[in-house]
């Protein structure tokens, strides 16, 4: 009897029944990394502005927190305005937090571009002598994108720096210590 040409023993066979079983099974991987992708791509672009803005917040009121501390220090005297950033540096673990992430867009470089300010009528200020300290904006987004930038609240940018879904808003962190995002028109600040 004559022994068939293929059978299920033979290597030759098995080597050729599995090519395309495998050149199938790199294509389904494909496909399929392909739509979670389409899946996953959206929701990771829309997370990057909360991110932005989590890091703007986050960063101006590690420089408050930081202008505080020197203010304990220093005999509950707060920061110069000129100098402000080179006195509070040394309260800092990373001064990367004085780069408002919204301001590198607008300036030559990145580095460059520090995008806030002091409250200039805060320099050299009594920090428990100021009235309603909840209130009073002591650094925030700013359009003077200079290292040690120092001004009022006319700085502020505008339109607002951060685009956000319930609006445009700005931030800004108070002589308490919190931190907020302003929008266009609502917060009054002092």
């Amino acid at each position: 009897m004559a022994r068939p040409r293929f059978d299920e023993t033979d290597e030759e066979f098995d080597a050729r029944s599995r090519l395309p079983n495998r050149w199938i099974s790199y294509v389904l991987l494909a496909a399929l990394l392909g739509v979670c992708g389409m899946v996953v791509f959206p929701i990771w672009q829309a997370s990057r502005p909360q991110a932005i803005y989590a890091r703007a917040l986050s960063g101006v009121k590690q420089a408050g927190l930081a202008a505080l501390m020197y203010s304990n220090d220093a005999d509950d005297h707060l920061p110069v305005a000129g100098t402000w950033m080179d006195a509070v540096s040394t309260y800092m673990k990373d001064e990367s937090c004085l780069h408002s992430p919204g301001a590198g867009a607008v300036a030559a470089g990145p580095e460059d571009a520090y995008g806030i300010a002091f409250r200039r009528s805060l320099s050299n200020a009594i920090e428990p002598k100021i009235q309603e300290p909840d209130e009073v904006a002591l650094i925030f987004d700013s359009t003077d994108l200079r290292r040690n930038a120092a001004g009022e609240l006319n700085l502020l940018p505008q339109p607002p720096r951060y685009d956000r879904p319930g609006g445009a808003v700005n931030v800004v962190v108070f002589v308490d210590g919190h931190a907020m995002y302003t929008p266009k028109r609502g917060v009054v600040l002092k």
